[in-house]
């Protein structure tokens, strides 16, 4: 198994950066998160660093082009449009119309006659206050089958929009545990751990939708799970301010990688990654409680 620790030969960041620029050729990343990736490839300071820009890449490869998420991002497959004989368009839109009204005039038909029998079989009620312990309670709307679910919170890189996306995902998949996580600016890719399996399942979030990729797969050997419940998610935001400050990188863009590989790191890593159109990047290196371990700002 080839050194983890080593730095990257120019080879093996070239590497890396053809398949950015691939990626991004055919839509699948904008060019904020071209431009993001390409600073991270040039600090890593690690073969284990470059290993997961890999990772992270296999996914976004494998998943549906960006423009579909993000129909302002100005590149993918052109749109498919399927057309219909016109004929056709006019029976079926009569035929809704014609169903609907019909719909919309028994139920107001069934609606006056329970109406009518109700005021008829229920005997007046008294005035004064109604005692609340006596009610029925009311039924919670993501229990009632009429009402549609409350859309996904809104994700964005801040300390309101992780927390946000934590629990989201605790709710969508049962535990707080993640393979490996990276905060985007506007969306997330995250590992879900098989459990009794050395085994991830690769999901993208972003506008509230969840979008797998490629199935189940081993984990990268050596990589442990780590417990978002125990991240500082104050220390993070705290974090992200002083990397943008503090690393000579001017309009800094930032994301943040989550992951523990026992080999290098005696602990779980938050890496706050900072990169510009430039291509000037740099990264704090610190734990989940939000202490900074290193730092490598970028040098001019």
């Amino acid at each position: 198994m080839d050194d983890l620790q080593r730095p990257p030969t120019d080879g093996d960041r070239e590497q890396v950066v053809a398949r950015v620029n691939r990626a991004h050729d055919q839509g699948r990343i904008s060019t904020a998160d071209r431009d993001i990736r390409l600073g991270n490839v040039r600090s890593a300071q690690s073969m284990a660093e470059l290993d997961l820009m890999s990772r992270d890449l296999d996914q976004l490869e494998a998943a549906l082009p960006y423009s579909t998420f993000d129909p302002a991002a100005g590149v993918g497959p052109q749109a498919v449009s399927v057309s219909a004989p016109p004929r056709r368009i006019v029976l079926a839109v009569t035929l809704v119309v014609v169903l609907v009204v019909i719909a919309v005039a028994a139920l107001v038909v069934v609606g006056f006659r329970v109406s009518r029998s109700s005021d008829e079989a229920s005997p007046p009620s008294p005035a004064g206050p109604v005692d609340p312990a006596s009610e029925e309670p009311a039924t919670a709307p993501d229990t009632d089958p009429g009402v549609d679910p409350p859309a996904a919170p809104a994700y964005s890189l801040s300390a309101s929009g992780v927390r946000s996306f934590l629990a989201t995902y605790r709710k969508r998949f049962g535990t707080s545990r993640v393979v490996d996580i990276t905060f985007y600016g506007d969306y997330v890719i995250v590992n879900v751990p098989v459990p009794g399996k050395a085994r991830q399942e690769g999901w993208l979030y972003r506008k509230g939708t969840w979008t797998g990729f490629g199935g189940i797969r081993a984990t990268f050997p050596g990589t442990q799970v780590v417990d978002t419940n125990r991240l500082d998610i104050a220390a993070l935001a705290r974090n992200i301010a002083r990397a943008k400050r503090t690393l000579n990188v001017e309009q800094p863009q930032a994301y943040v990688i989550i992951r523990f590989m026992p080999q290098i790191d005696q602990t779980p890593s938050v890496d706050v990654h900072v990169s510009n159109t430039f291509q000037e990047s740099g990264y704090l290196a610190t734990t989940l409680d939000g202490k900074v371990q290193r730092a490598y700002p970028y040098t001019r």
